[in-house]
């Protein structure tokens, strides 16, 4: 696949070339701020003026959205509306909006896309891949698989997230935010800042002049903790692992990596870089220049690191003196040159979520394949608020799985859910686990704005991402396998199995669990199937 168009915002100024000349001139948009509306306390982060001005029709984020997908689409000369999938990368969306008489096609990212498709004429199914802090990589994966199943010729992926209150508070009370600008990778590091941005890139299954190919991508998850990274990094080193097989490691000049300035995640990287022979590569992380920008990361830091990477630079880690990390990873602080021509960006996010991509400035005309399959379902279930008491069914059918009752509404129905189809049919240690839903956390949002001015809750801050039911899945039944949850507007069977078919042919898992989550605060729905290929 290949990038044929590209356009980034960030506070740092507009266009991939002005943010690339103005981080080559030693800037940052990291600043420090005093604003009571997002934290009682002064904060350094990046964020985008609020002088900015946007259209009545659209929100904030929608706006911005579409301001950048206009000039990356005019860039790549599609015609937008037709065979073409829009696909939203973001953790919170709408978020700022929230009140507690929402409207859920104001709120939700599933409508968001909509909206956002809808104005280019669009109307195929637009996709949100929610997927923690990977999902900037995890949203270019699934448009891969997607024209690989030749349903579409072109995919514009938009990721974006901007701050607020409600996220600003969460980070806060998790204690990862840095009281100083961030420092990757370093020994004296504290924390992170956050980030705005908006980032949109469009992806073909043709080549055009000057165009980047995307070679191979890749999603596990660990299996380990919700909130954190596997300590061996066993996640990160096996995406690293598989898209790196079959290619020349010696022609990678970097891994642009996560490089969040946690001491976990450092270290995790460290260690899964180690792991996957690849210790002898430079690693950058450019977060201590735009920030964690969360659902923009993945496709923001990419197109800067395609861009240096045309000049023949590895752009330098900034605030990056001493190496902090246990593995000697090649970290920099001053701009390389080389003359390699392929680079992985690599992340990892809370639900346990690890994601990889191989990127390449030649043109190859080597393509993989995606065999064609079918799934037969051999296992369902279905469960509502309306008939199915949660709690009651867990202790009927489960017993011995008390963090059960520390889970949020949605983690509970797919939970459970899962529980009986496993009783059922047995659950594979290759099952991929693939859920969809158009309300995602809402339910549990509205929990944690409640918190929020007194006493910000961390253990129910962690449940505002809906992907987190799949990492309570993968943990519950060990599975180190593909996990991605997706918003749609509409719960549609065949839209689900699209995305369904074209991951368990990339990922080559023998079952998937998928269906459909909603949960508000009035009840939920849970309706799971597990597949196999014929």
């Amino acid at each position: 696949m290949y990038i044929i168009g590209s356009h980034i915002i960030t506070p740092l100024g507009e266009g991939i070339e002005n943010n690339y000349q103005a981080i080559l001139k030693g800037l940052t948009a990291i600043k420090w701020y005093n604003d009571p509306r997002l934290l009682s306390e002064p904060f350094y982060a990046s964020l985008f003026p609020q002088t900015l001005n946007y259209s009545r029709q659209y929100s904030r984020l929608e706006q911005l959205c579409i301001d950048c997908a206009k000039v990356a689409i005019q860039q790549s000369n599609i015609e937008p509306s037709k065979r073409t999938v829009f696909i939203l990368s973001t953790t919170k969306g709408n978020i700022e909006l929230l009140q507690p008489d929402y409207d859920i096609e104001t709120i939700s990212p599933a409508y968001s896309v909509k909206r956002i498709a809808g104005y280019f004429g669009n109307h195929t199914t637009p996709i949100v891949v929610s997927n923690a802090c990977t999902s900037g990589v995890c949203a270019q994966i699934t448009a891969m698989r997607l024209l690989q199943t030749k349903e579409y010729d072109y995919a514009v992926v938009i990721g974006i997230d901007l701050l607020s209150a409600f996220i600003i508070s969460g980070f806060n009370c998790l204690k990862v935010l840095s009281n100083e600008p961030c420092r990757p990778y370093d020994n004296n590091r504290k924390g992170l800042n956050l980030g705005e941005a908006v980032a949109c890139m469009v992806i073909s299954r043709q080549p055009t002049s000057d165009c980047v190919s995307m070679r191979a991508g890749s999603i596990c998850n660990d299996a380990n903790h919700i909130s954190g990274p596997s300590r061996l990094g066993e996640g990160s080193m096996r995406v690293l692992k598989s898209v790196i097989k079959d290619f020349d490691t010696t022609d990678i000049a970097v891994i642009n990596a996560h490089g969040t300035s946690t001491m976990y995640n450092d270290e995790m990287e460290s260690i899964a870089i180690e792991r996957a022979g690849l210790a002898r590569i430079p690693v950058n992380s450019l977060k201590s220049i735009f920030g964690h920008t969360l659902g923009a990361a993945g496709i923001l830091e990419s197109l800067i690191t395609i861009r240096a990477l045309k000049d023949g630079i590895i752009l330098p880690t900034r605030n990056f003196n001493q190496l902090g990390v246990s593995r000697n990873i090649k970290v920099s602080n001053e701009i390389r040159h080389t003359d390699k021509r392929a680079f992985i960006k690599l992340m990892s996010g809370f639900g346990g979520c690890n994601a990889a991509i191989l990127y390449s400035l030649e043109q190859t005309s080597e393509r993989k394949v995606q065999p064609e399959i079918n799934i037969k379902t051999i296992a369902q279930q279905s469960l509502t608020s309306e008939h199915d008491n949660l709690e009651s069914m867990y202790r009927l059918h489960v017993t011995d799985y008390s963090k059960f009752f520390k889970m949020d509404k949605l983690s509970r129905a797919g939970f459970i859910a899962t529980e009986l189809i496993a009783g059922q049919r047995g659950i594979h240690e290759d099952c991929a686990v693939i859920i969809f839903t158009s309300t995602g956390s809402l339910a549990n949002d509205l929990n944690y704005q409640k918190t929020m001015n007194e006493y910000p809750s961390p253990a129910l801050f962690v449940y505002t991402l809906p992907n987190i039911v799949t990492g309570e899945i993968a943990i519950r039944h060990k599975l180190q396998t593909e996990t991605s949850c997706y918003l749609l507007p509409e719960k549609s069977w065949s839209d689900m199995e699209i995305i369904v078919r074209a991951t368990m042919a990339a990922s080559q898992c023998s079952q998937a669990l998928y269906g459909w989550l909603d949960a508000t605060e009035n009840g939920y729905a849970a309706d799971l199937r597990l597949a196999e290929t014929n």
